[in-house]
């Protein structure tokens, strides 16, 4: 750093100029740019999840039953989080996509139901995507499909 000391350049450029100078007696340090660092943090974030893809499934249905107020304190969510395991599993051994469905629909028209575990069964995804939020148990009739 003694070169440093012999130029006197003006206060507001000195940082620059020390870091220019630290740059260039290390010259093997490659700097990553904010934007790799991001995408590198993302491909390892999207790489977990995949990995742990049920749990994320019962985060997510966790966050907006509890957004539309239909989580009850008393719930388990460990047991709730059971059931996307046991989807997740499912759906690998079979070959077809099952879904945890929510016997009476969390928002309808009609009737709101909770999210709870007395309330979730699994089914198969086609059965549960042409139920939709429209036929629960209790009704004399299921809704034709539109």
């Amino acid at each position: 750093m003694d070169y440093v000391q012999n130029v006197k350049p003006a206060r507001k450029h000195i940082g620059t100029l020390l870091k220019i100078v630290k740059l260039s007696m290390m010259p093997n340090i490659t700097k990553i740019s904010p934007k790799k660092k991001r995408l590198k943090y993302n491909q390892k974030s999207l790489a977990y999840q995949k990995a742990n893809l049920p749990k994320y499934a019962a985060a997510n249905a966790r966050r907006h039953a509890e957004k539309m107020k239909a989580t009850p304190k008393w719930v388990n969510h460990r047991v709730i989080e059971d059931f996307y395991r046991r989807a997740s599993a499912w759906s690998k051994l079979s070959g077809e996509e099952w879904h945890v469905d929510h016997i009476v629909p969390i928002k309808s028209d009609a009737v709101c139901g909770l999210h709870c575990v007395a309330n979730l069964r699994l089914l198969p995804a086609f059965k549960n995507l042409s139920k939709g939020n429209r036929w629960w148990p209790d009704m004399s009739e299921p809704e034709p499909l539109k």
